[in-house]
């Protein structure tokens, strides 16, 4: 079994079962803690182990007028019963001498909570059951662990290897002398779990019993079980409530039950404790802590360190992931620099297999984003690998670039290639990767080597294209031109069930379809479903999440189809789609006040972003229609709802094709002084919808800025204050 299957069987476990592991750890310490304290206070009380029952009967009489019960708790004797005043009396007591010592230690309140958290999450049976399994699952966990362990360091398990960082030193030293701890704490915990749902059923061993024959009485003190039964060897001894044949001495040891003649004293019954109870009681034990005390102080700190190894293996697994790239060269050392604009990571994935050739064919290269653009001393070649987000902008990874660019000066001349990539549907395709390339062919430092090649939907045949440049002007550097090397493995899809939808007419061609995802998915509103209606290019939609259901307006195009693909889904059909996160166009988390502006079928992200506005920002809302009709009616009253609940401050509707009707860019306009100061302030704007919605409202703010000497869009843009997901 390869080693990236064992860790992601360790990662996969560890994620699933961690906020449960991180409350059954913490409450295990606070129980261990518990448990010290009371083994710490009962050492004082402990008597010595030659004392047998009878010995222990015979000096605690005088002290109570009628001894109910004997038990034995740590080497502490605790009797209750009645004192001379016919009170009530539960203590602590001295079989050597019979003196009562001190009442019986009660737990406080919030470690009987913690006890209650710790077994059952105060589910009772079923959170018994839950925590039983995260018990298991734990155990295969920290297995899994040692395997990859074992992988890493062989048969030198005892000889700790250098680790690099505090993370690492946590995660794999500490794991490995906490390890067997941990494994005995996950296994007792597994065992007692499987004894709780009778997996494994501790059949009762068979009553024995005894016919008396002695009539002779005698006090308890004389009876013979009770001389020759050591005291620390007792659980609990109940004795008989009235002078009668019918009650009897009931004893349990460590090793049976008896039932004893309250009279002569002779054993009328025996019931030896079986293998499987005995290894019950032993798990309990040890899983408790109850069998010795330095094993409690094991335990506090083994249960402790769990949080520490669930959030050090996050971390790792989170550096791991983000270090898909490696780069064995330096930026000082390296002569091909390939840099990466990218939001989603697709660009990373062609780039990184033209890196990783290059380094095969023994060029020293060095890949990374474009935002960490700096001086390359021994650089030759400069490839730029660019995606275009929304409306011709730099994508996330390359948003510094450019003033970069334009601030370092390379201490040489190098060449350079670029290669787009984007979607042909939309109308500036490729459109960074074109502007990049003008700004480096001003450039002076840089030469051009290679045609600018675009790449449409990723398509490998397209890329090959650049391949062909690269291997004709570098003849003795050549790359793979096999098609299938640079096809991407396709994203997960997920199946979503349709809900309800709504229904289209003459003057309204809008739609609202809802949809369940059948599995969970981390989606916000304003990020993109894909969906590929009968196997055509995929189409991208922005949501609208609320609770567990995403809801899409869409508008029906005559022969479109991925409109028709929707529109023709009926209620409880179910379809295949991918989830895209786009983390750029979501609601702020801090931001003095947001304006949306949207038109058309843009309005949808906007509307689960307001139903989500538990932080009661002030939002305020323009929204641009064709026709007023009974979707946008519907709308309005969940708007007015919105304001109601302050999680929508004002909203404002365009009808353009209404009889007086309005393009939404007038409301915007008129209101344009209120939004600009709103800019000033440190708020957001966010626009859904066209490319010509966002180049009439650029428009309109560079007007205003030259009028009133405001900043202009580009700052605002810059500034990362307006925020646009436009078609």
């Amino acid at each position: 079994m390869k080693t990236a299957i064992w860790r992601y069987l360790h990662l996969g476990l560890a994620l699933s079962i961690s906020t449960l592991l991180i409350i059954a750890s913490v409450t295990g310490g606070i129980l261990a803690l518990d448990e010290m304290i009371k083994k710490s206070e009962y050492k004082a009380h402990q008597f010595p182990a030659h004392i047998s029952i009878s010995d222990a009967i015979k000096n605690i009489k005088p002290s109570f007028s009628e001894i109910q019960e004997l038990k034995v708790e740590q080497q502490v004797l605790i009797v209750e019963g009645f004192n001379q005043d016919l009170n009530t009396v539960v203590s602590i007591t001295n079989p050597s001498n019979g003196k009562l010592m001190a009442p019986p230690r009660k737990s406080h309140q919030w470690v009987n909570w913690a006890n209650t958290l710790h077994r059952s999450l105060f589910l009772h049976e079923l959170g018994r059951g839950i925590i039983g399994a995260t018990s298991c699952l734990f155990l295969l966990s920290i297995l899994s662990g040692g395997i990859l362990l074992y992988r890493r360091q062989g048969n030198r398990l005892l000889y700790n290897a250098k680790t690099n960082t505090k993370v690492d030193f946590i995660h794999f030293i500490g794991g490995k002398w906490l390890g067997i701890p941990l494994f005995i704490i996950a296994f007792t915990g597994s065992i007692l779990f499987l004894f709780r749902f009778e997996v494994l059923h501790a059949t009762p061993a068979q009553v024995e019993t005894f016919k008396t024959k002695s009539k002779n009485t005698s006090s308890p003190s004389e009876f013979e079980i009770f001389k020759n039964t050591p005291l620390i060897e007792v659980k609990k001894l109940s004795f008989p409530l009235f002078e009668d044949e019918e009650e009897y001495y009931e004893l349990t040891t460590k090793e049976a039950t008896f039932t004893i003649n309250q009279f002569t004293g002779e054993i009328i019954s025996k019931q030896n404790q079986t293998a499987l109870q005995n290894f019950e009681g032993l798990n309990k034990a040890i899983h408790t802590g109850e069998i010795h005390f330095i094993w409690t102080i094991v335990l506090f700190f083994s249960s402790l360190s769990i949080p520490l190894f669930i959030f050090s293996g996050i971390l790792l697994w989170w550096r791991r992931k983000k270090k898909k790239v490696k780069n064995p060269f330096q930026a000082n050392q390296a002569e091909y620099i390939i840099l990466v604009g990218t939001d989603g990571g697709t660009t990373l994935e062609f780039a990184n297999k033209i890196h990783q050739q290059f380094l095969d064919l023994g060029l020293r290269s060095y890949l990374t984003e474009m935002n960490h653009y700096t001086t390359y001393p021994k650089g030759r070649f400069l490839l730029c690998f660019a995606s275009t987000y929304g409306d011709g902008e730099a994508p996330s990874s390359a948003i510094h670039f450019e003033k970069k660019l334009n601030t370092i000066v390379q201490p040489h001349k190098m060449k350079y290639s670029i290669v787009g990539f984007g979607s042909i549907n939309y109308p500036k395709y490729n459109a960074y990767a074109t502007h990049i390339a003008s700004i480096l062919e001003e450039k002076e430092t840089f030469e051009n080597a290679l045609p600018l090649v675009k790449v449409n939907q990723k398509s490998p045949t397209a890329f090959l294209e650049w391949v062909q440049y690269w291997n004709e002007y570098f003849p003795e550097y050549q790359l793979n031109t096999s098609e299938s090397f640079y096809r991407l493995k396709l994203k997960k899809k997920i199946k979503l069930k349709v809900l309800d939808k709504t229904e289209v007419c003459i003057h309204n061609q809008l739609f609202k379809i809802n949809l369940k995802p059948l599995v969970k998915i981390p989606l916000r509103s304003g990020d993109l479903l894909e969906i590929t209606p009968m196997e055509n290019q995929p189409r991208l939609y922005s949501i609208a999440k609320q609770n567990n259901s995403i809801t899409l307006w869409v508008k029906l195009i005559p022969n479109g189809l991925g409109s028709n693909f929707l529109y023709n889904l009926t209620i409880g059909d179910k379809l295949k789609t991918t989830p895209i996160q786009n983390k750029h166009f979501r609601f702020p988390k801090k931001a003095k006040s947001v304006h949306l502006i949207s038109n058309g079928t843009g309005i949808a992200p906007f509307l689960g972003m307001i139903a989500e506005n538990t932080s009661l920002t002030k939002i305020y809302l323009y929204g641009g229609f064709r026709h007023r009709t009974s979707i946008i009616s519907e709308m309005e009253k969940d708007l007015n709802l919105y304001i109601k609940n302050n999680q929508l401050t004002s909203y404002q509707l365009a009808f353009s094709r209404d009889t007086n009707g309005n393009r939404i860019t007038k409301y915007i306009i008129d209101d344009l002084a209120q939004i600009i100061a709103s800019l000033e302030d440190g708020g957001i704007m966010m626009v859904c919808g066209s490319v010509e919605l966002l180049s009439d409202i650029e428009t309109a703010i560079n007007n205003y800025s030259e009028k009133y000497y405001t900043p202009n869009y580009t700052y605002f843009k810059n500034n990362h204050q307006i925020l646009s997901d436009v078609y």
